[in-house]
């Protein structure tokens, strides 16, 4: 926890480093949250803050960085303890940064805290995003995320939508299932 924060100062005008990789060190939401708050002033495309603890925190300093469009394209904040505050700031700053904004791949599964409201708005803010993939396997993705994820979809540029591990029933599938044909 304590290096992180001397990380980020040290990337934080790297003039070249383009990703990070810091999984699976035990850093923090504090430490996580460092680190992604240099996000608007350095050239990470791609960071993986995966299984480090990162949390709420952390993904309010992502969405920043997502609204003020950065460089970032590929966040992977899996198997930490994000909530639903968390991915709501996600899911806005995807909505502000609309279809200009340059994340591609978001990747939050295994992050049990997220409610089905918060997958819900992330389903919302996805028609006018540039997102290609979106993983939210073992999330809380129930039946109506589902109706909404199958009505953003036809409008959307994703091509990857991981929700395994989620109980969201037939209702959901079929949800899902009617949609799929009219998807580029």
């Amino acid at each position: 926890l304590e290096a992180a924060p001397l990380i980020a100062t040290a990337i934080e005008k790297h003039p070249s480093l383009t990703t990070l990789m810091v999984e699976h060190n035990p850093i923090l939401d504090a430490g996580a949250a460092a680190i992604a708050s240099t996000l608007e002033h350095n050239r990470i495309k791609r960071l993986s803050l995966a299984f480090t603890g990162a949390a709420d925190g952390a993904c309010e300093m992502v969405a920043r960085a997502i609204a003020a469009k950065s460089p970032l394209m590929d966040i992977s904040i899996c198997g930490n303890g994000v909530g639903s505050e968390g991915a709501e700031n996600l899911a806005r700053a995807i909505g502000m940064a609309g279809e200009t904004g340059n994340l591609q791949h978001l990747r939050l599964s295994a992050n049990q805290r997220i409610t089905a409201a918060a997958t819900c708005e992330l389903a919302r803010n996805l028609a006018d995003s540039p997102l290609r993939s979106l993983e939210l396997a073992g999330t809380n993705v129930n039946p109506h995320a589902c109706s909404l994820f199958a009505a953003s979809l036809p409008m959307s540029r994703l091509e990857v939508l991981d929700l395994a591990s989620n109980h969201f029933g037939c209702e959901g599938a079929w949800s899902l299932a009617w949609s799929l044909p009219d998807c580029p």
